[in-house]
């Protein structure tokens, strides 16, 4: 699936936020570039979380079945 961003569109929404908050544009943007760098961060911690514990039931099952 490819994106397509309207630039006009994008930049309609920037300066929005940007009022609604009271802040400049260029500090809404790096604000939104952080906040997805720090959502990305959390998903791949999350990601490693998962695969560990499912690791560990793979782990007790395989006792279980030897039992």
């Amino acid at each position: 699936m490819e994106l397509i961003f309207d630039d006009d569109a994008l930049e309609t929404a920037l300066r929005e936020l940007s009022e609604r908050e009271g802040r400049p544009p260029e500090e809404v943007a790096r604000s939104a570039i952080l906040e997805r760098h720090r959502a990305a961060e959390h998903t791949r911690l999350v990601d490693e979380a998962t695969d560990r514990m499912a690791g560990k039931w793979d782990e007790l099952l395989g006792r279980l079945k030897d039992t």
